[in-house]
């Protein structure tokens, strides 16, 4: 996506009084070489009056121009309420402003937490008169140091009042100062001349405001001008929502999708030699061999109109560009004739010309053939090795690889013969670029190392981003039609190469999947463990449906009672009895939250489901799967149900209370939860401290590797009291609020977690966690926030 920095050039706004309660604001929009930027939406709110929020709000027409109508510029001496203002910009770099206001004079305190509730920085501890007030924060902690990037919230408390915001730090250097100053807050309310928030923001557009935006008649109109921004350099995180397409002993590699975005060609010498091959994408049939021949036919390239497949081969002793029909009805159709190498074709978006790389003169260069198939023309003339040409949407340019400077970069050039501009300049190989739909990105292969990654480029060459980091190498980018996709061939399951499928979007960077690790890799593949399902119930035996023979603890049988409760909608839900106890929670050598270790009772027992509610409960209750169509979740009845909120979490368990007659399903407490993961233990994990035995009961990070993504639940050991995947697969919500000092004032008996805090308590870790995965792990997340990460585990209150 392209990012936009705003630059106000100047305060020029047009306020035409028409009347004293009406006047009107305009300007326009446009980047500094003039043309317009529509679909911009620019926005004046009313500094003197949080509550009443936005006054005006307009969006940029075809020619970039706007205009604000505003009821009235009047408003109150005073503010009414106690109210904490949304900072501006957000998401921001490097400083931000937060608005308040306050009815009455009183002592203020605003802070700073992290996601994890720690304490960052106080902005403001003193007396404040009532009025309208600003704070402004540099992205530093209270020791001045930066702070890294991600969701940061921000709590006002006054006169026995609290407010709570969320705001979003980015990263890199592309960002604006707010600009404002403790002058700013103080508003005028002279109707004539009043001081107003000015945002202008949008998609792809990163958000510019000024706090003291001052109207005032007779002014000439505002001209915004835009400028574009490098893409932020990501962290190198392993990408997110990769799936493995093949799997074969053979090589399959240089895929290419098709113009319809369900099927991808690739090459492979599946039979001895490369041919032709095509997929679909849903994976329901074997991949089908076009070609057969005893030559090299590789580097498929798909025609616009989806029905024809160009590729290079040596079927005459040399490589030579063919075209062939995807039906078979006719064989290949030679199209070049050289003693050098044609190589490469990539299709013109018309489909009526096809670009190649030739040694035809000595040296690879980049040629074009017409669309009678017959007349070529020479695009580059150089002593380098120009190769691998890519068309950009627009057909006006192509991409190709060079290395004219000594290193192999990826050049862009005009096919009216300017001069080809490079893009990408450092010491590694850069090669095979695939250009994105929208024509603003080049995604390429890199050699890091040993090995080779896939990054994106925007079109100026301004900045890198990458997408991919791991051991093996992942090579020849192709994106999808939809820009969403790229399709690239790896050997991360060893010597050979598969055809996989990745997120264009890179590792996130905002933190709000809300694990406070790695945003790892989702895939499709299944566990290749027992299936044995949630509702495999065994009607209140306590039976672990078969697995009693895992040689290892005992999974439950004997250790309490099973139960089945029947759900509105038909389906059903497995539960184990967790009996009343003493135990140790916490833990004084993990992370600060979780200390000190100290003693709680649970006075009351309960029963806890016997694993993560499912995909199936959960449409059994709802009517709706909120995970479908998500490129990071498996739609499988028996996975966890994810993409649900704390919030949706409360109205599910309303409904099966409601078909039950009486309150009888809720969430754990915090202290239940742990209790029951804990099962009798004092150690790291449930079944002790020896972290080789991970893997035969959680599915995480270090098991789950190249398919991240939640498992069919149940098919690892349970814990000792015969609960399943209270390690790991997804997060699970709990009712506690989170605090992360709770733990030094909690009571001993049922502690109930605190009355009030930034966001709800989530346990167990999830599918790329190692770490997160002990017993004693906590973590926050907004109650009203979704994830593919996180699940829900119910809790059955004891009946007579």
């Amino acid at each position: 996506m392209r990012f936009l920095m705003v630059c106000l050039m100047g305060l020029m706004l047009s306020v035409q009084a028409n009347t004293a309660q009406q006047s009107t604001v305009s300007g326009r929009v446009r980047f500094a070489d003039g043309q317009p930027v529509t679909k911009a939406q620019v926005t004046l709110f009313d500094l003197a009056d949080l509550h009443q929020g936005v006054v005006a709000r307009a969006t940029t027409d075809e020619f970039g121009y706007f205009e604000l109508s505003l009821a009235s510029l009047g408003g109150p001496a005073l503010p009414q309420m106690f109210a904490l203002g949304h900072n501006y910009p957000n998401p921001f770099n490097p400083s931000t402003v937060i608005p308040y206001q306050l009815p009455v004079a009183g002592h203020v305190r605003l802070d700073v937490f992290n996601v994890l509730g720690q304490h960052v920085a106080t902005l403001v501890d003193a007396q404040r008169q009532a009025g309208f007030h600003t704070a402004k924060w540099d992205a530093t902690d209270a020791a001045g140091q930066a702070v890294a990037a991600g969701v940061y919230l921000y709590r006002l408390t006054a006169g026995g009042q609290q407010q709570i915001q969320r705001m979003v730090l980015i990263d890199g250097q592309a960002g604006i100062a707010a600009g404002a100053s403790s002058a700013a807050a103080a508003m005028s309310t002279d109707a004539a001349e009043r001081e107003y928030g000015l945002v202008v923001s949008g998609e792809g557009l990163t958000t510019y405001t000024d706090v003291a935006f001052g109207v005032r008649a007779g002014m000439a109109a505002v001209e915004l001008v835009v400028e574009e921004t490098p893409l932020t350099m990501s962290s190198g995180k392993p990408v997110v929502g990769v799936s493995r397409l093949t799997d074969h002993e053979a090589s399959d590699s240089a895929p290419s999708w098709s113009p319809s975005g369900d099927r991808i060609a690739f090459q492979s010498n599946r039979n001895g030699n490369f041919d032709i091959y095509v997929m679909d994408l849903d994976g329901g049939d074997e991949p089908r061999q076009l070609t057969d021949d005893p030559a090299h036919d590789r580097s498929p390239s798909w025609s616009p109109s989806g029905d024809r497949i160009a590729f290079e081969s040596d079927r005459n002793g040399n490589f030579d560009i063919y075209v062939m029909d995807l039906d078979g009805s006719d064989e290949p159709r030679q199209l070049t004739d050289d003693p050098a190498h044609d190589r490469s074709p990539s299709w013109s978006p018309d489909g009526q010309q096809i670009a190649f790389e030739s040694n035809r003169n000595g040296n690879f260069d980049i040629y074009v053939m017409n669309r009678d198939w017959g007349t070529t023309h020479q695009l580059t003339d150089d002593p380098a090795h120009d190769s691998a040409p890519s068309w950009s949407p627009s057909g006006d340019r192509i991409a190709f690889v060079s290395d004219r400077d000594g290193k192999r970069g990826i050049y862009v050039m005009d096919l009216d013969g300017g001069n080809p501009r490079r893009l990408t300049d450092h010491s590694a190989s850069d090669s095979a670029p695939s250009w994105s739909p929208s024509g603003d990105q080049i995604a390429f292969e890199a050699s890091i190392g040993t090995n080779d990654a896939i990054f994106v480029v925007d079109k100026e060459g301004s900045n890198l981003r990458r997408l991919t980091s791991h051991e093996a190498r992942d090579v020849s980018p192709s994106w999808s039609p939809s820009g969403d996709q790229v399709a690239f061939a790896s050997n991360r399951d060893g010597d050979n190469f598969g055809i996989y499928v990745m997120d264009a979007g890179g590792p996130d960077m905002t933190g709000t999947d809300g694990d406070g690790g790695t945003d790892d890799n989702e895939g499709t593949d299944d566990d290749g463990g027992t299936d044995d399902g949630a509702a495999d119930g065994d009607g209140g035996t306590g039976d672990d449906e078969g697995t009693d023979d895992d040689g290892g603890t005992d999974d439950g049988a004997a250790d309490g009672d099973g139960a089945v409760s029947l759900l509105p909608g038909g389906g059903s839900m497995e539960f184990v009895w967790i009996e009343p106890g003493v135990f140790q929670m916490g833990s004084d050598t993990g992370r600060k939250d979780e200390s000190p270790v100290h003693e709680v009772e649970i006075s009351r027992g309960f029963w806890l489901g016997k694993y993560e509610v499912t995909q199936e409960q959960w449409k059994s209750v709802m009517d709706e799967e909120p995970w479908s169509g998500r490129a990071r979740v498996e739609s499988n009845p028996s996975h966890p149900a994810v993409i649900i909120s704390w919030d949706e979490v409360q109205e599910f368990i309303r409904r099966i209370n409601e078909d039950a007659g009486e309150e009888l399903y809720r969430l754990p407490t915090e202290a239940e939860w742990e209790y029951a993961c804990r099962a009798g233990t004092q150690t790291r994990w449930s079944f002790g401290d020896d972290e080789s035995l991970l893997p035969d009961y959680a599915w995480y990070h270090g098991n789950n590797y190249f398919t991240k993504g939640a498992k069919t639940v149940g098919t690892k050991r349970p814990n000792p009291w015969g609960l399943y995947d209270m390690h790991g697969n997804v997060w699970e919500w709990v009712q506690d609020w989170y605090d992360e000092e709770y733990y030094s004032r909690s009571v001993r008996n049922d502690p109930q977690g605190p009355t009030s805090g930034l966001g709800r308590v989530i346990r167990g870790g999830h599918f790329g966690h190692i770490d997160g995965v002990r017993s004693a792990y906590r973590h926050l997340r907004f109650p009203d926030s979704r994830s593919y990460t996180v699940g829900v585990r119910l809790l059955r209150i004891a009946g007579d």
